[in-house]
């Protein structure tokens, strides 16, 4: 790991309980919100069960095609059906898609409402030109009891699961239906040759520079980017990390407008608090 301190004081972080700066008895969880990983505390070693957990029961659903209502479920696990059901391949059905990034997204959510505390400031792993991260470390008097109660929350919410059979023949007024995405913007049909090749332009992918001034902290983070993503139609890889701050920069090859991205995020209505800039880069 490279050097990890505190953004605004330049200090490095130490424990809430103990005041220790390495691993201690206290620490629950080291989740890198940039690369969408837990590198350390008591969450590393019960990661792997809770995610499994997760994964069969989504991919027991889909082997008998059906799909999922979302009432009564948290945000982030609502948003990880969705995500299982438009990378389901039938040939495949042991091979279950979880969005990492949402499922962290949610597990640091269900660990603060569990007991866990977080320490104030902006804490990163410092490294080489867009390796830097991003950090949430959380500690707790007992990280044990803190992630059996997770645990236990992720059984609940399973438990609940209702499903519905894929197909216009499902029942659709029991559950809740997975949330359209926003209609793309109509387009005139081109009246010219010229019109036509400018369309043909537009649909071809180009260099994006998307600048944040002011990047959310927490779980608004993980939804933040993942709106940012959806928006720009590419997945969290094709995303780039240029520059970690003091704003975030990325480049993206993207074939979605200014106007299109900026009304679909309107339309998922995620904020980040600062100013979001989609600077085109020009051809040489």
């Amino acid at each position: 790991m490279g050097a990890v301190v505190d953004e605004e004081t330049g200090q490095e972080p130490s424990c809430i309980f103990c005041d220790s700066r390495d691993d201690c008895p206290h620490l629950v969880a080291v989740i890198d919100r940039t690369f969408s990983a837990c590198n350390g505390g008591a969450l590393y070693d019960s990661i792997g069960e809770l995610r499994e957990l997760l994964a069969d029961r989504i991919s027991a659903t889909l082997a008998n095609l059906q799909t999922f209502g979302e009432d009564g479920f948290d945000y982030e696990l609502a948003s990880i059906f969705r995500g299982a059901v438009e990378n389901y391949d039938p040939g495949q059905p042991d091979d279950v898609y979880v969005d990492e990034q949402m499922f962290l997204a949610w597990l640091i959510e269900a660990l603060l409402n569990a007991g866990a505390d977080e320490p104030p400031g902006y804490i990163v792993e410092e490294g080489g030109p867009g390796q830097s991260s991003a950090l949430t470390l959380l500690y707790a008097p007992n990280p044990s009891a803190v992630i059996s109660k997770v645990a236990r929350r992720l059984h609940e919410q399973l438990s609940s699961l209702k499903s519905r059979e894929f197909g216009p023949d499902a029942d659709e007024e029991s559950h809740t239906q997975v949330a359209p995405e926003p209609e793309p913007i109509p387009r005139e049909e081109p009246s010219s040759k010229q019109d036509t090749a400018q369309k043909q332009v537009d649909n071809t992918s180009r260099p994006v520079l998307i600048v944040v001034t002011d990047w959310p902290s927490g779980t608004m983070a993980f939804k933040f980017g993942g709106s940012l993503q959806a928006s720009l139609g590419v997945t969290k890889e094709e995303m780039k990390l240029v520059q970690m701050t003091p704003e975030r920069i990325f480049r993206v090859e993207t074939k979605i407008s200014e106007t299109d991205f900026r009304k679909a995020m309107n339309a998922r209505d995620v904020a980040s608090g600062g100013t979001v800039l989609f600077l085109e880069i020009p051809k040489s």
